[in-house]
């Protein structure tokens, strides 16, 4: 059923969320932060609607001068390895520079 707001971003979003739709792909195709995405979905969830809950996940690479690499699909993988996952956090989200010697960066999978 179409209605004024139909069209709006916070409509399309809805629609897409329901239909499945990876939050990344929302964020492009309407605009919105994937915070409000997230937000719209909590809010979906607590009226009753199931929606699928999709989770990002990553490939976190670290190099180091001398040009070592290392690399892990989950924090948890590199908690594993030795690795203190809260600092690669703070790294791949700009709040720090390096750890142990690594710069790091991480790729959506």
């Amino acid at each position: 059923m179409m209605t004024k707001w139909s069209n709006k971003p916070t409509a399309k979003a809805r629609q897409m969320l329901i239909d499945g739709v990876a939050r990344s792909e929302i964020t492009d195709a309407t605009g919105l932060t994937l915070q409000s995405i997230r937000s719209i979905a909590a809010t979906m969830r607590k009226s009753g609607i199931d929606l699928p809950m999709a989770q990002n996940r990553y490939e976190y690479t670290g190099v180091n001068r001398h040009g070592q690499v290392v690399k892990f699909r989950s924090l948890t993988e590199g908690v594993a390895q030795g690795f203190k996952g809260e600092y690669v956090s703070l790294c791949v989200n700009g709040h720090k520079d390096q750890y142990v010697g690594y710069r790091w960066s991480r790729v959506e999978i």
